[in-house]
């Protein structure tokens, strides 16, 4: 008899960890995960820019960061940003894909309170394929980017944003379908770090098509969340 596969939710859970990353330790181990992966693999962005082997911006002061770490030794296996619209701060799209986006978009934006981007999306390339030091579970290390992009869905409705939009390469709306959420077109295509194109959804819409093999996984990646925000709450007051 074949055995049946462990759920997505039961697998993270086994061998990963999700934080909300607040501390000033936590976002410096994704601005360095970010370098390996926008500067050295990609070469998005210059290496030379960043000497400090942290890849940061503007952005990230009005964004929220999570941290998916490796539960074996606390490595750094993927993180992801959401960021914030603000009366005075913009969305990494309206700065360099602005042209490209479609005119209803535009007016959606001006409700800065309700739209954020979904950004900065880093899986390290040892967690690609099989976990490392791992001979088996190959499925873990494919786990990584349905889990980094629910968590970026997640982290709106922590932020109570409604209306969520990403600037993405043709493969990452296909890969999102397979989980039943169909992004919508927000602009035409342009060439910004290769061929890319605004998408958008509703975070209500997410979370209705999501399917049910994948709701547990959002329900797990949420809840961590939600921890690590009452916890990030309690600290301040």
């Amino acid at each position: 008899m074949t055995q049946s596969k462990p759920a997505a939710s039961s697998l993270f859970t086994r061998y990963f960890n999700l934080e909300l990353a607040t501390t000033r330790r936590q976002r410096e181990l994704c601005f360095g995960l970010r370098y390996r992966v926008y500067c050295e693999e990609k070469r998005f962005e210059s290496r030379d820019q960043y000497p400090t082997r942290l890849e940061s911006d503007s952005f990230d002061a009005h964004s929220l960061h999570a941290l998916i770490r490796d539960r074996r030794n606390g490595r750094p296996a993927a993180s992801v940003r959401l960021v914030l619209a603000t009366r005075v701060e913009s969305l990494p799209l309206e700065v360099y894909c602005r042209n490209s986006l479609h005119v209803g978009e535009l007016e959606r934006m001006t409700r800065r309170d309700t739209v954020c981007e979904l950004s900065r999306l880093a899986v390290d390339p040892d967690y690609r394929g099989r976990l490392p030091g791992e001979s088996s579970n190959p499925e873990v290390g494919g786990l990584l980017v349905p889990a980094a992009y629910l968590t970026g869905f997640a982290l709106a409705r922590i932020a109570d944003r409604p209306r969520i939009y990403g600037m993405m390469e043709p493969w990452l709306p296909r890969l999102v379908a397979r989980s039943g959420v169909q992004l919508e077109v927000a602009g035409d295509p342009m060439n910004y770090h290769g061929r890319r194109r605004a998408y958008t959804i509703s975070r209500h819409s997410m979370e209705e098509q999501l399917q049910e093999t994948r709701r547990p996984l959002y329900q797990a990646l949420l809840g961590s969340l939600q921890d690590g925000n009452e916890a990030r709450r309690r600290n301040v007051a």
